[in-house]
């Protein structure tokens, strides 16, 4: 009777060589997304505009994309909130109201948005009611 499987074999053991190869892959491949991420996003490390810079956007149009689709949302409105018990240091929260004329609706979650004023940025967009759209900023 003959088994594949020896009960008394020791477990092969990968290489050190295999192993440092197979490290150093996941860290560049890491490193690649960090640097596809970055240039997608923009600088995800910086702070976002202020309430008062997206204030002077009232009326402008942004391009909202999840990567498969792209659509424009007008900024209606930048409702600011009550600092609360926050620390000085933390900014001032605010939220933005998108208004769309197109009846595609969008899920919640992270986008891609891209204005002529601000540029590229990572936002959290939440829908509100039918065709009106919040993207918090705490």
């Amino acid at each position: 009777m003959s088994s594949a499987l020896t009960p008394n074999a020791a477990p092969s053991t990968p290489s050190r060589r295999s192993m440092l190869l197979t490290a150093g892959a996941a860290v560049a491949a890491v490193g690649l997304a960090k640097t596809a991420c970055a240039a997608v996003l923009g600088d995800l490390g910086s702070a976002p505009p202020s309430a008062d810079v997206f204030a002077s956007l009232v009326g402008s149009y942004f391009i909202v994309s999840d990567g498969d689709a792209r659509l424009q949302l007008q900024l209606v409105d930048v409702v600011l909130h009550d600092r609360g018990q926050r620390p000085e240091a933390l900014p001032d929260p605010f939220s933005l109201i998108f208004s769309s004329p197109w009846n595609e609706k969008l899920a919640t979650q992270v986008y891609e948005v891209e204005n002529q004023g601000i540029g590229r940025l990572a936002m959290f967009i939440t829908p509100v009611a039918q065709n009106i759209y919040e993207a918090p900023f705490n």
